[in-house]
């Protein structure tokens, strides 16, 4: 096992601490570490970052945070939404500051090590938050979030694209936020929710992630696009449309 992921292992248990935000040079660190890790020296975890005034500042009205196991991404973003619920964060989905820090203070669960104790975090855009279409959703925290809290009125509805382990996305997810106008779609959402979703087990479908199978998310999308230019899909039943659908999702409807 690298150096690195030993250093992580050995100081996972965090004890409680304050919600902070990274300024310009927390960013630049965190992201030179990720980087790091793709080379044949890793450089040491920078837990000193958390807390680091040149690095960081505080979050008002302060927010306690403690390490915690979740079962998936649904648990995780529910959770975030309850620490994040007041008026002052109204606006937090968009903090690239606060969710930068969050990704190293969850790094631990976001990013485990293979069993060479190799950690692969990816695209920069996964821990680093990008402002802008889809690139927002591919952040592992932010995108979820912010998934969530769209549809917390109705949080069944994002079930189906957050029940996956926090560090891996699944299909649907990555599907329906590559077109972000479609996972804001409460209708969208409640048809992927009846087509894909088995309440039963808590978990996707086989085969609906995949594009070889008939009826699949993609095959949905496609559709549903077909349809857009008919309808306000917003404003439509989703009786009407599970019905209308074609002979291909029959395996799932």
């Amino acid at each position: 096992m690298n150096e690195a992921a030993a250093e992580i292992k050995n100081e996972s248990e965090f004890a409680p601490i304050m919600l902070r935000r990274f300024n310009s040079v927390g960013i630049e660190q965190w992201a030179r570490f990720l980087d790091s890790l793709g080379s044949a020296a890793p450089a040491p975890f920078p837990f000193f970052l958390l807390e680091d005034p040149t690095a960081t500042s505080a979050v008002t009205p302060g927010v306690e945070l403690e390490q915690r196991n979740f079962r998936n991404r649904f648990e995780l973003a529910q959770h975030l939404n309850e620490r994040l619920d007041r008026p002052e964060f109204s606006g937090v989905g968009r903090d690239v500051g606060l969710w930068t820090w969050l990704s190293l203070f969850y790094f631990n669960q976001l990013c485990p090590a293979d069993k060479q104790g190799r950690r692969q975090p990816g695209e920069r855009s996964r821990w680093v938050l990008v402002n802008s279409g889809r690139s927002y959703f591919r952040h592992l925290l932010a995108g979820p979030f912010s998934l969530y809290r769209s549809h917390r009125n109705r949080a069944e509805l994002v079930l189906p694209l957050l029940s996956d382990g926090v560090w891996e996305p699944g299909e649907l997810y990555r599907e329906l936020t590559a077109r972000p106008e479609l996972a804001t779609n409460s209708t969208v959402l409640e048809m992927v929710r009846r087509l894909y979703f088995d309440g039963r087990t808590g978990r996707v479908k086989p085969g609906a992630g995949s594009r070889n199978e008939p009826g699949n998310v993609v095959r949905l999308i496609e559709v549903l696009s077909q349809f857009q230019l008919t309808w306000d899909l917003q404003s439509v039943d989703p009786d009407t449309l599970f019905l209308i659908l074609p002979e291909e999702f029959d395996r799932f409807r």
